[in-house]
């Protein structure tokens, strides 16, 4: 097995070296397989052949196949006396198709799905049994099959233009050196007319075939380095369309929030489509294609399509999904149909997540864009929130229904999902970014706990503290909410951090208690709210 290697190393044919007592009848024949046959390969893999597969063969069956991989039944051992020596030339389309069907690389396949010289094998072969005597002893047996018909003539030929050389590669490339490079590679160069060579090809070159191929062989050998490079083509940039680097940036957002972008066809199921819109079925634009029975509706909302990315993600045993998707959205109005580009995403979990990510894309585009969720009905939401932006309304955001989860076979507790229509917010003119010198003075925090009702909205909330407080108020931010003990029922408390800051002076927490009483009090009146007692 060693010399049959290094033989392969040093001629560049692989060889194949049987137990020739282990050969039924010491018959070998060269044949496609049958339907149904198998093979366990040298490297014990089970192997189904194919109709179109080629196999060497005793009368009991495959016992290796042809160019890939011998068989486990003839491999040779330590207890080996008696080797058949095997060398051949295949086709290569055949091998490369056959070794990548059986998932079975070698370095045998490697070699003959690039072709082999059919030329050298009666020498690659004496070479190999003269490695094996030399190595292991033993003697050669007189005598060799050889089975080549349709012997190749060593008399391929191609003719090459001189003036092709120059017109191809763009420098003079002097005739006296293009005919020292052929000769040099074996090609035996004849000039048969004033601006033509004549080329015989040897059998081991055979991925020559065309004049081409002959002058990339000249410009390998005199070198590319000397092939100058030509002027650079002027090439004008085109601009950016504010529509993609919106949506770069909207993604860039999202992806830093742990959210995958999925790219998903533009089709639904008419179960999906029923599940998650209100529009009827024949609301919906209808594909005539006979091929899809199922998907063949144009989907007018991407959660349906983002459900059942996570669906098989759950099946799959992935949980903590988060993912998005920018995408174009059809309905039908009137006999015709609108599209429009819409950015769905989709969590597993706590809903607040899904809100700061999609409250955060919208002010990727512009900081200044004021986005709020009021409570609203929602079709596939059992608690919904209708999306604004500067106070118009975009989309709409929730908790998706436990009985769409159930029909789409999601086993998760909890599915949050949001929609707005992208188009509008690639409308949107971004506002002059305004810079400001960094703080002198402190700030001061005070941290408000509120019972409130529980239909109350944290944006509500957040409104009424904006519509009193004053200019110093320099930030808002929600803590969280608490439910339980002593905290009445149907109420719950939420708790929220102010930050003031005076950018002229040194604020007094008497200033402060003022207005943080001035704040507490308007809430009251407005909503009913309550400061918690410690």
């Amino acid at each position: 097995v060693d010399a049959t290697n290094y033989a392969m190393l040093e001629t560049g044919q692989p060889p194949h070296a049987f137990d020739y007592n282990n050969i039924k009848d010491g018959k070998i024949i060269v044949r496609l397989a049958k339907k149904g046959e198998k093979l366990v390969s040298i490297d014990e893999t089970q192997c189904e052949l194919q109709p179109d597969m080629l196999v060497i063969a005793d009368p009991s069956g495959p016992v290796a196949i042809g160019g890939v991989m011998g068989g486990l039944a003839t491999e040779v051992s330590i207890s080996t006396t008696t080797i058949l020596l095997e060398d051949a030339a295949f086709d290569p389309v055949s091998i490369r198709k056959t070794s990548r069907n059986l998932n079975l690389p070698s370095e045998a396949a490697y070699r003959f799905g690039r072709g082999v010289d059919i030329e050298q094998i009666d020498w690659a072969s004496q070479r190999t049994a003269q490695l094996i005597v030399q190595a292991s002893g033993g003697k050669i047996v007189e005598g060799v099959v050889d089975a080549y018909p349709g012997k190749i003539a060593n008399n391929r030929m191609v003719t090459m233009r001189i003036g092709r050389v120059k017109k191809v590669l763009g420098i003079d490339v002097p005739q006296q050196t293009i005919f020292e490079i052929l000769r040099g590679l074996g090609f035996s160069p004849q000039k048969n007319e004033t601006d033509k060579i004549l080329c015989t090809i040897p059998t081991w070159r055979g991925d020559i075939t065309r004049e081409i191929d002959l002058i990339e062989e000249v410009a390998r050998i005199y070198g590319f380095d000397k092939i100058s490079v030509s002027q650079k083509i002027s090439i004008e940039v085109a601009p950016v369309d504010k529509r993609q680097k919106i949506s770069e940036a909207v993604s860039g957002f999202l992806n830093g929030c742990g959210f995958y972008e999925t790219i998903t066809p533009g089709f639904c199921e008419e179960k999906t489509a029923k599940l998650i819109t209100s529009a009827a079925i024949d609301g919906h634009l209808v594909v005539q294609d006979e091929s899809s029975r199922t998907a063949n509706l144009m989907r007018s909302s991407l959660i349906g399509s983002l459900l059942e990315i996570l669906g098989r993600n759950y099946n799959s045993g992935n949980k903590n999904i988060k993912i998005y998707e920018i995408a174009n959205v059809f309905k039908k109005q009137d006999g015709s149909h609108t599209e429009h580009c819409s950015l769905a995403a989709l969590c597993d979990g706590d809903f607040r997540i899904l809100k700061g990510a999609i409250e955060g894309g919208i002010k990727a585009v512009d900081g200044s864009i004021e986005v709020g969720f009021a409570a609203a009905d929602v079709f596939w939401a059992k608690t919904g929130a209708q999306i604004t932006m500067n106070g118009q309304k975009i989309g709409s955001a929730g908790v998706l229904k436990d009985k769409i989860l159930y029909e789409m076979g999601i086993k998760a507790s909890a599915v949050c999902a949001a929609e707005i229509n992208f188009d509008v917010l690639a409308a949107v003119e971004k506002s002059t970014i305004k810079m400001k010198p960094l703080p002198k003075f402190p700030a001061i925090s005070r941290d408000l706990s509120l019972i409130v009702d529980e239909p109350i909205q944290w944006q509500k909330i957040k409104e009424i503290i904006y519509s009193k407080a004053p200019g110093e108020l320099e930030e808002i931010k929600f803590d969280g909410i608490y439910r339980g003990k002593p905290i009445p029922a149907g109420k719950k408390s939420v708790t929220v951090s102010l930050c003031f800051r005076d950018d002229d002076g040194t604020l007094k927490h008497q200033t402060v208690d003022g207005w943080e009483k001035d704040i507490v009090s308007t809430l009251g009146g407005t909503i009913g709210a309550e400061l918690r007692k410690a």
